[in-house]
């Protein structure tokens, strides 16, 4: 076992050093959660500042928590020194403005820690969509219910982040959002396992905080809604992928988040991450 945990250790050296590498010399660095942020986000500078690969790099950190962590400390894992000018880019997650602003003054000076205007980089990529492809409001309806529920379900467990959230309109079969109490027997109903996987979770504040989540998130603009009302990367996926194939040469998931991300440019989220980043 001993063995193992060196050889697996040496494999990490081994990588952090070659991401290491990707960012001497460079005039800075961007921090990102996942392997899916940089390819996105690097779609993304390409439509604003093609000139950026000779300035910066852009580097996944697999975590939130590891981007927070390694932004303080100014180094990648392995004690790669990061240059003076580091940002890091961390998903909204349903955070309001109020948290966003706190975890930002946390993270030191203002434009460090920057946050997707969405509640992941994929619903910047939703609204995009919205432009190319007709959705009705009976579309959307079960995603908000699905992210209701699952902002509630995140909000109810707290840091300790256990088991998977309801995302999907799959993930809400037979449940009905018409009043807490309902939404509650529901969940007991159809959903029992979750709550025998973490017996400190009680159905009822969940279905408050779902029912009271909803209501607000309705009142919304349509591009609100899609925005921080669902979760984007499985919207993304499952919705509005199959509509944005209809009648059109078909491309994968992943192809269209590309397509999608050089079109951000003009969206305010990305003159400020471009600003922070010296571009």
């Amino acid at each position: 076992m001993v063995g193992l945990e060196q050889s697996l250790m040496q494999q990490r050296a081994a990588w952090w050093y070659a991401e290491g590498q990707r960012v001497v010399n460079k005039a800075a660095v961007l921090l990102v959660e996942g392997a899916d942020d940089q390819d996105r986000i690097e779609a993304v500078l390409d439509g604003v500042a093609p000139h950026w690969p000779a300035q910066l790099a852009v580097v996944p950190l697999y975590g939130r928590e590891a981007v927070k962590k390694h932004l303080q400390l100014g180094q990648l894992p392995f004690s790669h020194r990061l240059p003076q000018r580091v940002v890091a880019l961390v998903d909204r997650d349903g955070r309001d403005d109020a948290e966003v602003r706190a975890e930002r003054a946390a993270a030191g000076p203002a434009g460090r820690l920057l946050h997707t205007p969405g509640w992941c980089l994929e619903n910047s990529l939703v609204v995009a969509a919205c432009r190319r492809v007709a959705v009705e409001a009976a579309d959307r309806a079960p995603w908000v219910d699905a992210g209701a529920l699952g902002w509630a379900w995140q909000r109810s467990i707290g840091a300790l982040r256990q088991g998977v959230p309801p995302w999907r309109p799959e993930d809400i079969a037979g449940l009905t959002f018409s009043d807490a109490p309902t939404l509650a027997a529901g969940l007991l109903r159809h959903r029992q396992g979750w709550f025998d996987a973490i017996p400190s979770l009680g159905a009822g504040p969940i279905a408050d905080l779902a029912v009271a989540r909803r209501l607000a998130v309705v009142q919304w603009s349509d591009d609100e809604q899609w925005l921080n009302g669902v979760h984007g990367k499985h919207a993304f996926r499952a919705l509005f992928t199959p509509r944005l194939n209809q009648g059109a040469p078909q491309r994968s998931a992943e192809r269209w988040a590309l397509t999608l991300a050089r079109s951000l440019g003009s969206a305010p989220w990305v003159a400020e991450l471009a600003t922070a980043l010296g571009l």
